[in-house]
């Protein structure tokens, strides 16, 4: 069969190629600025306590990591084909793929959090900045390990048949390829339920006695619960394209694929992220003024 992979401007018109790139830069410069902005809210406000804040800067900046590769590929859109060169695409997959596997351990790091705080709640009051530190240091070291898996022969990166931005190598049909793919897909279902299970034991009978410190933060335990809520929502919006993808390529022989259907995952990917700061701006009222330059509470930060 003709593989079709990297095959220039392939089922596109010229038209529709500067669409796309378009689309890149829009999408990837919303998600950049948006989840800067409020990655520099939780750093310099009380948004919440410094245990927990450390997971969701770490979000923000994992969902910045996976827009900062739009130029490339909207350049590459732009002229039709993928146009840095075999090196330049293993970075870019070595890059977007760590960034994107961090943003899902971080929203799964997140729910655990949340069920700590209730379930646990001994531990939880207990445990220092440095304890979720060092859970963002193993999402961030996983992450890492599984972008680089390809580098060294379990499946491979390459430009993806649209031919204007480089991933896995969906079309590539060996033992390689399909036991990467397995084992992505099943480890994201298996964390993915395993969050889903988490978040819905953090539903309170009754109303946690707000400690010392607490009624200072922005966020309350009931809205930190519906934001992870809307976070495993988004997570299907944005990486579910990505998963059919993986699946299709593992049950189907067929080694074609369009322009169109390869364009999808990843601007559902990087346009997905524009969403996980309009969770935050919709359930706070201070980070929106935050977010748009004020710097709140200074009475409150004063009697503290």
């Amino acid at each position: 069969m003709e593989t079709i992979v990297g095959s220039g401007r392939g089922h596109f018109s010229d038209l529709e190629h500067r669409g796309v790139g378009c689309l890149y830069f829009i999408l990837g410069s919303i998600g950049v600025l948006s989840n800067c902005l409020v990655m520099n809210v939780f750093i310099r406000e009380n948004v919440v306590s410094a245990p927990k804040k450390v997971l969701h800067i770490n979000l923000c900046f994992s969902n910045v990591l996976v827009c900062l590769g739009f130029p490339f590929a909207g350049l590459s859109s732009f002229r039709g084909k993928w146009l840095f060169e075999t090196f330049g695409c293993q970075a870019y997959g070595v890059e977007s793929y760590t960034a994107g596997y961090a943003a899902l351990g971080f929203v799964i790091a997140l729910c655990i959090e949340r069920y700590c705080s209730v379930r646990y709640t001994e531990f939880y009051d207990s445990s220092s900045t440095m304890t979720w530190w060092m859970m963002a240091l193993v999402v961030w070291i996983t992450s890492l390990l599984w972008a680089l898996f390809p580098l060294f022969g379990w499946s491979s990166y390459a430009p993806e048949a649209s031919g204007v931005a480089c991933g896995l190598n969906w079309l590539q049909k060996d033992t390689s390829h399909l036991t990467y793919g397995l084992c992505i897909c099943l480890g994201s279902l298996f964390w993915y339920v395993v969050a889903a299970v988490c978040i819905s034991g953090t539903k309170q009978e009754k109303p946690i006695v707000v400690t010392r410190g607490q009624e200072y933060e922005w966020l309350s335990n009931y809205q930190l619960r519906w934001i992870c809520i809307g976070f495993l929502v988004f997570v299907i919006i944005g990486w579910g394209p990505y998963g059919m993808f993986m699946c299709w390529s593992m049950i189907t022989d067929s080694t074609e694929v369009s322009s169109l259907a390869a364009s999808l995952p990843p601007l559902f990917a990087k346009g997905c992220t524009a969403l996980y700061p309009i969770g935050y701006l919709l359930s706070s009222e201070k980070i929106r003024d935050g977010v748009l330059g004020g710097y709140l509470d200074e009475p409150a930060k004063k009697e503290k």
